[in-house]
């Protein structure tokens, strides 16, 4: 709703929220209207900017656009609020309710008819610390607490009444965020904070308090009137001055997030830079086992080879020596074992007859 309101609403500088590319987030980064920006994935930012910043044609509101018409019914609101708001018996009050300390009359009554009141609650005791913060008892022993900002859950009666006593008081009180996004990363975590509850304060109007210290009224934090030339003059001049000072707070920031970028874009760089080199170290070390595989394959190929060569010697080697063995007579061929009984057969021959000489047989 808000990027709605500001693109065709009734403010010309109206703040957009938009979810896109990088590099339309590289366009709206450079414009003189960026305001902040996350990022979702390496792909997809959200970007916050305003509009009609620095631009030379005149702005021309929506022709469905009747700011007169809203206008005239908040103030015709206030008017007809005012006489319950300004009773003395009037505790609190917000844009269309009221907490008085006596009834209204019955024509004022009604759950059903539009344009009157109607009876909420009857409220024994109550506690109104600062506008939309308060604590109701009913008559039904119902408590209704209401409390603007985060700590809202955290607040109890006990809180509003030491709260009370001493309206400066403060405290932290440790919360845990279970439903929590982390846009970097996409994921959803659990997060432990720690929330300062104190009396909430208001960049609109400031607070006026009596001379015991107890809150009774509210007064507009600046108040300038239109009624003169120079206060007219004056009017110009802050606002050309506050023009200035946002002026050079938007070049601040777009100056941090330039260099933001830059830093993101360096740490990218020097990533991938290193992804190289991890790449470039792993085709060598698989280049050098390759190369190491083709020598153990050529050395095992001439191995191999080497094998099969000694093979076909020792097959040559053994043909040779049958060829030589059918070559050779047989009568030539005497093996150990065959000389050395030969050699025995003759000398017991030779010792027969050595004894036949000696001792030589009568002749018949």
């Amino acid at each position: 709703m808000n990027a709605l309101y500001g693109r065709f609403g009734m403010n010309p500088r109206g703040k957009v929220t938009e979810i896109c590319s990088f590099s339309r987030y590289e366009e709206l980064l450079f414009q003189s209207g960026f305001h902040s920006a996350d990022k979702l994935s390496d792909d997809y930012f959200v970007v916050n900017y305003k509009t009609n910043v620095g631009s030379e044609e005149e702005w021309r509101p929506p022709r469905n656009l009747a700011m007169k018409i809203s206008a005239a019914i908040a103030a015709y609101a206030r008017i007809h609020m005012y006489q319950f708001i300004s009773r003395g018996d009037c505790y609190y009050t917000d844009t269309d309710s009221v907490v008085l300390g006596s009834p209204l009359p019955d024509e004022w009554v009604s759950s059903s008819e539009l344009g009157k009141f109607k009876l909420e609650h009857k409220v024994r005791t109550g506690i109104f610390l600062a506008p939309k913060s308060y604590i109701l008892e009913t008559e039904e022993n119902k408590e209704i607490i209401k409390y603007k900002g985060p700590a809202r859950d955290l607040v109890t009666a006990e809180w509003f009444k030491l709260q009370l006593a001493d309206l400066s008081r403060t405290e932290e009180i440790p919360h845990s965020e279970n439903f929590r996004i982390d846009w970097n990363s996409f994921q959803i975590l659990k997060k432990d904070t720690m929330i300062k509850l104190a009396l909430p304060r208001s960049k609109k109007r400031a607070y006026v308090y009596d001379e015991q210290g107890s809150w009774v009224d509210t007064k507009p934090v600046d108040i300038i009137d239109m009624g003169s030339p120079a206060a007219t003059a004056d009017l110009k001049e802050k606002l050309f001055d506050e023009s200035k000072m946002d002026h050079a707070a938007q070049m601040a920031s777009r100056e941090g997030e330039i260099s933001a970028r830059e830093r993101e874009m360096i740490a990218r760089i020097t990533a991938r830079e290193k992804l190289l080199e991890d790449r470039e170290r792993r085709v060598a070390a698989e280049k050098e086992n390759l190369e190491k595989t083709a020598r153990l394959a050529a050395e095992k190929a001439k191995f191999l080879e080497e094998k099969e060569r000694l093979a076909a010697e020792r097959q040559g080697a053994n043909i040779w020596l049958r060829l030589q063995s059918f070559l050779i007579p047989k009568a030539e061929i005497v093996h150990p074992s065959e000389s050395e009984k030969a050699e025995k057969e003759e000398a017991s021959e030779m010792s027969t007859r050595d004894k036949e000489i000696a001792n030589p047989k009568p002749y018949e």
